[in-house]
């Protein structure tokens, strides 16, 4: 059954997914990544610039899939989101196995709030490659937003089965479980989160609204 929460638990959500949402290059790189690539995703405003104009001649390699996602990603950065996608749908018009470019293109829809598209290239995305945790957790979210908590509770189970260390999945799993009235399994997820990180303010602060909601029951 839902329960309803107070009001000022949706600013702390508000704040946790700002937390997750605003550094938007770290999310669709990872170790793995080339270093050129890393290097793109670790750009400021002014350098970016750089790189746009240095992408100006991209279309001299028209088949260049990764060159698109890499620009795609600069304009995703500097906020242009609607250049971000068109760069994105390229690199997948050449590749289209390219799971990233539909995780990025999903990350610039999820920008503009189109949720629908966002849902559709996470699910690519994950067809794709279905160990791309950030996709579960990702689509999961947005499907919280909308209120199908029990979908949105089988991806983010999938995203830490992939990744026990994915201290934001288990974030959104314990709003997903206050958001039922579950507090005491919501204490337990905020508490793992403390085990991966002392210092997640996010989990600290959740834990005082959990507590209390149990001290009113």
């Amino acid at each position: 059954m839902e329960r309803k929460i107070r009001p000022y638990i949706f600013l702390l959500v508000v704040i946790s997914l700002l937390l997750f949402y605003s550094g938007a290059s770290g999310y669709i790189y990872n170790a793995s990544e080339d270093k050129q690539q890393r290097k793109l995703a670790s750009l400021n405003s002014s350098s970016s610039e750089n790189v746009i104009n240095i992408f100006s001649r991209i279309e001299d390699n028209p088949r260049f899939a990764k060159t698109y996602f890499s620009r795609g990603l600069v304009w995703f950065m500097k906020g242009d989101y609607d250049k971000a996608i068109g760069d994105y749908s390229k690199a997948i018009k050449i590749n289209p196995r390219y799971a990233k470019a539909y995780y990025g293109r999903g990350f610039a829809e999820f920008k503009k709030g189109n949720y629908t598209k966002v849902i559709d290239n996470y699910t690519r995305t994950i067809e794709l490659n279905p160990r791309f945790s950030r996709a579960y957790y990702g689509r999961g979210l947005v499907l919280y937003m909308q209120g199908n908590y029990n979908k949105a509770m089988s991806d983010y189970n999938k995203a830490i089965e992939i990744n026990p260390m994915y201290a934001d999945a288990y974030i959104i799993r314990g709003l997903t479980w206050c958001k039922q009235g579950h507090y005491e399994k919501a204490m337990t997820e905020f508490q793992r989160v403390l085990k991966i990180d002392p210092s997640d303010i996010r989990a600290k602060q959740f834990l005082l609204f959990v507590n209390q909601e149990l001290k009113n029951q």
